[in-house]
């Protein structure tokens, strides 16, 4: 299983006994650096922006009420998709759709981003959180489901369905963000590929 949460459910819907399922979470992708970057005041939400589960709507609902700069990016399908973006932040100066970003651009966004804001209604890891989280990123996150199991109370966690707790949250992240850089540190430690795949033998044994 990826999390405990996972792990859980899978004990409880198959009544399989916890002691024999093992946990083996998913390991960071991107590069490891070994500095911690200058950070600039915004927040930053890449993803496949117009799926449901995303809960962009919602993230930029709270961005036009409490003024925070939010960019985006990720992919949009066609015109209607594109359409529905642009008239959701059609005049608001402080939110900005960057496109889809190639690799090395998405890498340069982790690293000035001060916030990378996952709100997700439904999600399985959402490996864009732990990626920023890598770069130095403070991580607002939804409280659903197994993402947050992957941060042992790193993260801030809201409620997806309520823009004024991922407003709120994204403001105290921005203002007073105390996550980083122990986040960077343990994310680098715990999910590496190295780490991941020393669990993945030990429970193949």
């Amino acid at each position: 299983m990826r999390s405990e949460f996972e792990r859980e459910y899978v004990n409880k819907c198959l009544d399989i006994p916890l002691n024999k399922i093992k946990i083996v979470p998913l390991s960071i992708r991107t590069p490891f650096i070994d500095y911690f970057p200058e950070k600039e005041k915004f927040c930053f939400h890449s993803s496949r922006l117009a799926a449901k589960n995303k809960n962009v709507e919602r993230l930029i609902n709270a961005a036009k009420k409490y003024k925070f700069e939010l960019v985006l990016a990720g992919f949009l399908n066609g015109d209607k998709e594109r359409d529905w973006l642009e008239n959701l932040i059609s005049g608001y100066d402080n939110i900005s759709y960057v496109g889809l970003l190639s690799e090395e651009d998405l890498i340069k966004y982790y690293q000035k981003a001060k916030v990378f804001a996952l709100p997700s209604t439904n999600e399985g890891v959402g490996m864009v959180a732990l990626e920023a989280a890598s770069y130095g990123c403070e991580i607002v996150l939804t409280n659903i489901d197994a993402p947050k199991y992957y941060y042992k109370g790193r993260a801030y966690l809201v409620d997806p369905y309520n823009v004024d707790d991922i407003g709120l949250k994204i403001l105290e992240a921005m203002e007073h963000g105390d996550k980083q850089p122990e986040l960077k540190s343990f994310v680098e430690k715990e999910y590496s590929l190295e780490k991941c795949s020393r669990l993945l033998h030990d429970a193949l044994l």
